[in-house]
C-alpha cells in the first residue's frame, strides 16, 4: 500500500437510515471518527464500563462540534434539488433528540451489532 494513500483507504463510513413521519427512508452516512474526535465523545458522555453513554445531552452537545465533519452523504437536500450541507443536516437533527440519539447509538457502534469503527471494537468477543 502507498503510504500516502494510507488514510484514505483505512476510512470507514457507516450509512445509518432511519424512517420520517411519513415512511420515507432517509440516510446519514458518516465516517468513522479519529482518535482525537473519539476520545473526545467518549470524555463528552461519561461512558461507563461497557462504554455506554451516561450523559447522552454531553455527547450530543459535543456531536455538534464534529459531526459536520464527518458527514460524509445524506439524503437531505433542498426544495430545488441541491444537497443539503453539513451543517443544515446536523441542524435539522439536532432538533429532534430521538433520531439523533439513534444516530450516534449507531455511529458508536452500539445499534446494530456491526461495529466496524464501535467504541471498543466487538466487546462480545472478549
Amino acid at each position: 500500500m502507498i503510504i500516502e494513500q494510507a488514510n484514505e483507504n483505512f476510512i470507514f463510513t457507516k450509512r445509518i437510515e432511519f424512517e420520517d413521519l411519513h415512511g420515507n427512508t432517509e440516510f446519514v452516512e458518516l465516517r468513522e471518527m479519529n482518535t482525537s474526535e473519539k476520545s473526545q465523545m467518549l470524555r463528552a458522555g461519561k461512558v461507563d464500563k461497557d462504554l455506554n453513554p451516561t450523559d447522552l445531552l454531553a455527547m450530543m452537545e459535543h456531536a455538534e462540534k464534529i459531526f459536520p465533519q464527518c458527514l460524509v452523504d445524506s439524503s437531505f437536500e433542498h426544495s430545488d434539488g441541491r444537497k443539503a450541507k453539513p451543517d443544515e443536516v446536523y441542524s435539522v437533527l439536532k432538533k429532534r433528540p430521538s433520531v439523533m440519539y439513534e444516530i450516534l447509538h449507531n455511529w458508536m457502534g452500539q445499534g446494530d451489532g456491526e461495529t466496524p469503527f464501535g467504541l471498543a471494537g466487538d466487546k462480545d468477543k472478549n
